[in-house]
């Protein structure tokens, strides 16, 4: 397989700049996934690396070598787009078969191409049918079998579950997962889901109107986000933020003030920071738990319970007006309009400054509080 380099890569449509110099590494057979809201650049970025738009500067690099001017044909990649693209009159054999036979490959070269995709994607039944006969999760693989027997370097998907419905997702996604292990292949994925994102991912590029917010692992992301936007992109639900003011601080804590609430300590560095000045507390529902007065670090009036079966969405209404959602047990008896204590671990707390970034965490990461995404 192959490395993919992107150095300082920008794309402008006219005067309009919508990449803004991104720079990435991309290891030979990594699973990188670009995720990211709507507009962010994600496609555009993919587009750029298949040779589907044009760089207006910069440089990639495919298995080393340079590949702004080649065209798509020459890059040695094979895309998975969102709509399936198969022909409706011919059997899946040749939807798989056409790219091969349209490249000169000969009749037993075709038929070993794509006889060892089928039985890599479990389409071996189904060679004979129509694409009007197969299932979306079926399509689905065709596509991505039509990509496999142009046994290419790099693997590119652009939101290829988008089109699913809810089951067909993840049974497609599992699949795809295990299609990497099996084939040991680079893949670049595009999706704005973040489930996707977290449960495929050896890496993940959060971008955000063009440029890359962070680049890292899936629990990297999650456990030390490199700003508010990243801390809030990721997870479902979103991680509380509210505001608040710096007070006392040591090396490897810092106790932050909250409007009518009172204050709490964090596990962060604050170095070179003064007591009073504003920062943005940060906490996940997840790491928040319920609790008696006597334990709780704040208080606050339920507004909405949303029950899951397996935990409760509770959120909480504090003093100075914010509200606040905590995962709470599937088994929490609490009713809206209950005053309720809500308690959390320092080490679970992020810090931000005023302007989004980041303060340093120094408590360790709760490895086994792994995120707990909702399934859509």
């Amino acid at each position: 397989m192959a490395t993919v380099v992107l150095d300082e890569v920008r794309k402008s449509f006219g005067s309009v700049e919508t990449i803004h110099g991104v720079n990435l590494d991309i290891q030979d057979r990594e699973f990188v996934v670009f995720v990211g809201p709507s507009g962010c650049g994600k496609s555009t970025l993919l587009r750029l690396v298949a040779g589907l738009e044009d760089i207006t500067s910069g440089d990639l690099m495919i298995d080393g070598n340079r590949v702004n001017a080649l065209p798509p044909a020459k890059r040695g990649i094979a895309m998975v787009f969102q709509s399936y693209a198969l022909y409706p009159h011919m059997s899946v054999y040749e939807n798989m078969a056409f790219g091969l036979r349209r490249g000169g490959a000969s009749n037993a070269d075709v038929e070993k191409q794509v006889k060892e995709a089928a039985r890599i994607l479990e389409l071996e039944p189904l060679l004979d049918r129509l694409p009007k006969n197969l299932s979306g999760g079926q399509r689905q693989r065709v596509a991505i079998g039509r990509a496999i027997v142009r046994d290419p370097k790099v693997f590119l998907f652009d939101e290829p579950l988008s089109n699913l419905d809810a089951a067909l997702r993840v049974q497609t996604r599992l699949e795809i997962a295990k299609l990497h292990r099996r084939m040991d292949a680079t893949m670049i994925y595009v999706t704005h889901d973040q489930v996707e994102a977290m449960t495929l991912a050896d890496r993940i590029v959060v971008l955000n109107a063009g440029n890359v917010e962070q680049f890292g692992t899936p629990l990297d992301l999650y456990h030390r986000p490199e700003n508010q936007f990243v801390a809030t992109f990721l997870g479902s639900p979103t991680m509380n933020i509210l505001d608040a003011t710096l007070g006392e601080a040591t090396d490897q804590s810092a106790r932050v003030m909250l409007p009518d609430t009172g204050d709490v300590s964090v596990a962060a560095s604050v170095q070179g920071m003064t007591p009073g000045t504003p920062v943005r507390l940060g906490m996940r529902p997840e790491h928040l738990r319920l609790a008696d007065a006597n334990t709780a670090d704040f208080s606050g009036t339920v507004d909405v319970v949303e029950e899951l079966g397996e935990s409760h969405l509770v959120h909480v209404i504090v003093p100075h007006g914010d509200r606040i959602v905590v995962r709470a047990t599937g088994d929490a008896r609490v009713k809206e309009g209950e005053n309720v204590g809500i308690a959390f671990d320092p080490n679970d707390g992020h810090l931000f400054r005023a302007d989004g970034v980041s303060l340093p965490r120094t408590g360790p990461a709760s490895e086994t509080d792994a995120p707990l995404p909702t399934q859509h």
